[in-house]
């Protein structure tokens, strides 16, 4: 575990973490933690750790941009749980009704 603390003037702690999760320097964790069963940086390779360092504005910007991705992307999370709960509700009436005989099943039905 490791702490970072940023000189809020150069680098938004907001950006470093998106930055972290994201492909560029993901894939930089992963290649140096490669062929180990649980992978570990030693302090030479966090310092090496290649961070993209736009100015202060533009990060601003995309941490809202990424923020705002985010809170879309729960609440359309939110919304599919919530059908997926009814329809696994629907479901069961419908087996329920079927097995009960309140609606006809067979082929001769139509």
């Amino acid at each position: 575990m490791m702490y970072f603390r940023c000189d809020t003037e150069k680098l938004l702690p907001q950006f470093l973490l998106y930055s972290i999760y994201g492909k560029f320097i993901s894939t930089y964790i992963e290649l140096k933690t490669n062929g180990s069963t649980v992978g570990h940086l030693r302090l030479p390779q966090v310092y090496s750790m290649p961070v993209l360092l736009p100015p202060l504005a533009e990060q601003h910007k995309i941490v809202r941009q990424l923020a705002n991705m985010e809170d879309t992307i729960f609440e359309t999370s939110i919304k599919i749980n919530k059908q997926i709960t009814l329809m696994q509700e629907f479901r069961t009436a419908l087996i329920a009704d079927a097995v009960t005989g309140k609606i006809d099943v067979t082929k001769d039905s139509q």
